[in-house]
């Protein structure tokens, strides 16, 4: 009775070890891409709520404007205001969509947006 083993067994086994190793390997780098996906999220969430914040406080927001951030200058804003109907403009506000853009996946942008009122002149 022979104890080795043969050169198909040793394929074999060879061939099934390397799938796993590719898999784990395509596993690994799909954490990591979504990894950074989500941290480029927070960081545009954070930024985002921030301007929205300092939108709210001090007013003078008419029409479109856009920017960037000069802490993050890879992350850039545009938003937009328009007039709020009926009873609302009693409150002297006006609706505001801010939209704070980020890289996603590839080199595709993706955006977070915010709905706010801010302060009319």
């Amino acid at each position: 009775m022979d104890k080795g083993l043969t050169l198909i067994e040793v394929v074999v086994a060879l061939a099934v070890v390397a799938t796993a190793l590719a898999w784990l390997v395509g596993a690994g780098h799909y954490s990591t891409e979504a990894t950074e996906v989500a941290a480029s999220r927070t960081t545009a969430a954070m930024l985002g709520a921030d301007l929205a914040e300092r939108m709210q406080l001090g007013g003078g927001w008419d029409g479109r404007a856009a920017g960037t951030f000069p802490d993050a200058p890879a992350y850039r804003w545009e938003v937009e205001t328009e007039p709020l109907e009926g009873d609302a403009r009693q409150v002297h506000c006006r609706r505001a969509r801010l939209r704070v853009f980020y890289a996603g996946v590839g080199s595709a942008a993706e955006h977070i947006e915010f709905d706010l009122l801010v302060k009319a002149d």
